[in-house]
C-alpha cells in the first residue's frame, strides 16, 4: 500500500500522459499544469520513475517489441512530441541509449520541456561523461554530477558537488518532490566520505539521508540501510 500511494503521488506530480484515444479531461489539464510548474519534477533523475509514468508494465518489460510500432506511426507524424517521447523511453528500457539520445534530442528542439537530464543520462550510458556532465549542468541535476565524478575518481569534486546540492535544497520542511534530490545527496556524500576515511562524519550524512523519501516507493533504498547497518553500527 506505501508503494503504490508513493507511485500514485508521484504520477499525480508529474502529470499523466493520455496513452489512450479518450479525449483530454480537465483533471488531465490539472495535472499538466502541475507538471508544468514543477520543473524539479520533470528533471527528476530516475530513468525508472520517467518510464513507470510513460509506459505500462508490458511496453517497460519488452520494450523491443513496440519500438517498430511506435516507430512506423513517427513516419506519419515525425513532429508528434508523445510519441517521441514515447520511443525515447522505449530505448531507455531497452537499453538502446544511442537511440534515445536521437529521440530526446531531436524532442529538445520541438519542445517547450527541457530534456538535458534525459539526455545527460544517454550520455552517461554510452560513456561520454564529459558530454553527460554539460548537460546535467543545464539540467541542474547535481547529484548525476557528482555520481560522474566519481566513476572519474574524482572523489574531492564530487563531495563538494554533493554539498553544493545538500545547501540549496537544505530546510527545515524541504518540499515532497525535493526529498528524494536530499536523500541521494547525503547517501551519495555519506559513501563517499567513509570511502576516504571519514566514517563518523559519513554515518551522519547517512543517518540524514535516511529522514528523506526516496523517489519511487519507501522500499528502493533498501540499500541505504545496508550500508548503514554495515558502517554504522
Amino acid at each position: 500500500m506505501k508503494n503504490f500511494i508513493l507511485v500514485s503521488s508521484f504520477i499525480l506530480l508529474l502529470g499523466g500522459c493520455n496513452r489512450t484515444n479518450t479525449p483530454v479531461t480537465a483533471e488531465v489539464k490539472e495535472e499538466k499544469i502541475i507538471e508544468d510548474e514543477n520543473e524539479h519534477l520533470i528533471q527528476t533523475e530516475e530513468p525508472e520513475l520517467w518510464i513507470s509514468v510513460r509506459l505500462n508494465e508490458v511496453e517497460n518489460l519488452y520494450p523491443e517489441k513496440f519500438i517498430p510500432e511506435v516507430s512506423k506511426e513517427l513516419r506519419d507524424k515525425p513532429q508528434d512530441k508523445f510519441l517521441l517521447e514515447k520511443r525515447a523511453l522505449l530505448r531507455v528500457a531497452a537499453k538502446d541509449y544511442r537511440g534515445a539520445l536521437l529521440d530526446f534530442t531531436n524532442l529538445a528542439e520541438i519542445s517547450s520541456k527541457n530534456f538535458d537530464v534525459r539526455i545527460g543520462h544517454c550520455y552517461e550510458n554510452l560513456g561520454e561523461y564529459e558530454k553527460a556532465i554539460e548537460h546535467y549542468k543545464k539540467g541542474k541535476s547535481g547529484n548525476s554530477m557528482a555520481r560522474i565524478k566519481e566513476k572519474q575518481g574524482k572523489i574531492s569534486e564530487a563531495i563538494n558537488i554533493y554539498t553544493e546540492v545538500i545547501n540549496e535544497y537544505f530546510s527545515e520542511n524541504p518540499a515532497f518532490y525535493e526529498q528524494p534530490t536530499l536523500q541521494k545527496a547525503f547517501k551519495g556524500r555519506g559513501l563517499l566520505k567513509i570511502k576516504i576515511g571519514k566514517k563518523n562524519e559519513g554515518c551522519l550524512d547517512l543517518s540524514k539521508a535516511s529522514e528523506y523519501i526516496p523517489d519511487i516507493d519507501l522500499d528502493i533504498d533498501q540499500e541505504l540501510f545496508d550500508h548503514m547497518k554495515k558502517y554504522c553500527q
